[in-house]
């Protein structure tokens, strides 16, 4: 499936979820697999969206450092950097 995929969230994060009909303002895993679904019939799950993400080299936006440990860091929400066009 990721040579359908990988392409398909590339394109979707090159606009904004609103702009493709989604009523929210960043891109989540969760929300990409709704997309893939709705804008192209196809079923994926979580990890593979995560996967994708992987293999197209976009990382996490928000991050935080871990208690305790300064030099390891964890995700402080699931919801992605922008990474448009525009800005």
């Amino acid at each position: 499936m990721s040579g359908v995929i990988d392409p398909l969230i590339a394109a979707a994060l090159q606009k904004r979820p609103r702009e493709l009909g989604h009523d929210t303002v960043a891109w989540t895993e969760t929300l990409l697999v709704r997309h893939l679904k709705h804008a192209h019939g196809l079923e994926v799950c979580r990890k593979s969206v995560s996967l994708a993400l992987g293999r197209l080299e976009i990382g996490w936006g928000r991050r935080r450092q871990s208690e305790g440990n300064p030099s390891k860091f964890s995700r402080a929400s699931g919801i992605m950097e922008p990474v448009y066009a525009d800005t």
